[in-house]
This record gives C-alpha cells, structure tokens and sequence, in this order.
C-alpha cells in the first residue's frame, strides 16, 4: 500500500505550550537582533530592503554562497546598537 505523506522537521516535535514563541524569543535575546522578532511587525523589514535593494540582495546572495566566513555571524550583535563596528559582508 505504501506511506501517504511524510512530515520530517529539522527539529523535533514540542508540543505548544502557554507561552507564545516570540515572548520567549524576546526574552532569550534581550537587546540583541533577532530575526524572527524583526519580521513580525510589518514595515521595518521592507523598508529597509527596499531602501536600498542591490545591497540587500547581495548581503542575502552572499550569506547564501558558502564564501561567507564563519566569524561574519553576528550572533552577538545588533546592527542597531549605536556601538555596532560595521557590515562584515560588505565591509
């Protein structure tokens, strides 16, 4: 007869819990970027793509290559801190 469908997630099953995702993600990252947090309000993310299109695709076509080194991961920094040193990707 055979299998119907397959559902494989990169991550295991948990299932949902009281709190929502993104009030736990706004407490485990504090002051620094997150992504996820950063696409859920429409308009910042656009904007900030839309003023200026060919770098925002270049960031994202080179975060993609595999030439990007391992230390331009800015897991500890947010590009919106006034102390922040610069673009890794574009120098």
């Amino acid at each position: 007869m055979g299998v119907a469908r397959s559902n494989r997630a990169s991550v295991p099953y948990l299932p949902q819990g009281d709190t929502r995702p993104t009030k736990i993600l706004k407490v485990l990252f504090k002051d620094l970027f997150a992504y996820v947090l950063y696409f859920q309000e429409a308009g910042p993310a656009e904007s900030e793509f839309e003023a200026n299109v060919r770098i925002s695709l270049r960031r994202i076509f080179y975060t993609l290559s595999g030439e990007i080194p391992r230390t331009a991961f800015l897991w500890d920094k947010n590009p919106r801190d006034p102390t922040y040193q610069g673009d890794p990707i574009l120098g």
